[in-house]
């Protein structure tokens, strides 16, 4: 299975962004021999920790999950096809509490809301579609949090 993170970080985070492009490769890697589903191959996790100013806040509404069984799009910047085959994507941002504590704790901490924070977005995995019933969560969700066990974050 394929997995990665993207993200959207506000400035006062940037620090962060070192720590969850390796998280993403890490649980990618971690992720390549197992298999969920027949119908899901690759997962997309938007991850948000951006707190933007108020009147501003439209602008980083979250995207609503979506599945795409099998689809070609083209980049339009460089006429590239690239193929969405049996692929799901969902948002979830950090909640501002949490942020709001970031100015004050060290990076290990953070990694850890971080982490904490992307095993609680799994359950956003059950908006699969509904011809999708054979993913299982469960398994998914023992497998990562074992795995993040083992890093000390959680």
């Amino acid at each position: 299975m394929k997995f990665s993170i993207v993200q959207k970080i506000d400035q006062r985070f940037l620090s962060l962004n070192t720590f969850i492009n390796s998280l993403s490769n890490e649980i990618s890697f971690f992720l390549s021999e197992k298999d969920y589903s027949a119908h899901v191959k690759e997962i997309v996790v938007g991850l948000n920790c951006v707190q933007p100013p108020l009147g501003y806040e439209h602008l980083f509404k979250l995207k609503k999950p979506f599945y795409v069984d099998n689809k070609s799009i083209i980049n339009k910047y460089t006429g590239e096809v690239i193929l969405l085959e049996k692929y799901f994507f969902y948002d979830f941002k950090v909640s501002d509490i949490l942020l709001d504590k970031f100015d004050t704790i060290s990076d290990f901490e953070k990694n850890k809301i971080i982490v904490n924070e992307l095993i609680d977005s799994f359950d956003l995995i059950n908006n699969l579609p509904k011809k999708v019933k054979d993913f299982d969560l469960a398994k998914f969700k023992n497998d990562l949090e074992d795995y993040f066990k083992e890093r000390n974050f959680i």
